[in-house]
């Protein structure tokens, strides 16, 4: 055995393994990470609309992944999950926000749909992502009714 390896035969065996790359796993590596970029989509900035207007001219942008993940949080209960959320920009601007939820059996459709329109509403309001000369429209789709808790489905 030479004096520079490990004693330990798991050791030796992960010191060669760091030393070698297997045939093809480049390629393979560099695939996977293709793939994985194309399953996640990049955040698009929403602009923000302060009370009031900075004086220096300056804006403020929110992540649409900040805005979506908050959505998701205000919405959940235990008869209401969304299966979707689609963020409608122009220009930088929300104009429109999709929500597609699921809902547990005995539910009052209508009145779920209702909360899930007023909590993003609130919730826009409270992010100043609504443009003040056009407002943010919430559409809501009830796209499945599932026993027990939607948030588990």
């Amino acid at each position: 055995m030479a004096l520079n390896q490990p004693p330990h035969p798991l050791g030796r065996a992960t010191r060669a393994l760091r030393n070698t790359t297997e045939p093809g796993w480049i390629e393979l590596s560099n695939d996977i990470m293709a793939r994985v970029r194309a399953v996640i989509t990049p955040a698009k900035p929403i602009l923000t609309f302060p009370s009031e207007p900075l004086a220096d001219g300056s804006r403020t942008w929110v992540s649409a992944r900040v805005v979506t993940a908050a959505i998701r949080r205000a919405v959940a209960d235990a008869t209401t999950a969304l299966s979707d959320v689609t963020l409608v920009l122009e220009h930088d601007r929300l104009v429109e926000v999709r929500l597609e939820v699921v809902c547990a059996y005995h539910t009052d459709l209508p009145a779920a749909g209702d909360r899930a329109i007023r909590l993003v509403h609130e919730l826009v309001r409270d992010l100043r992502l609504a443009d003040p000369a056009h407002g943010s429209r919430v559409d809501v789709l009830v796209a499945d009714v599932v026993r027990g808790d939607p948030r588990r489905v």
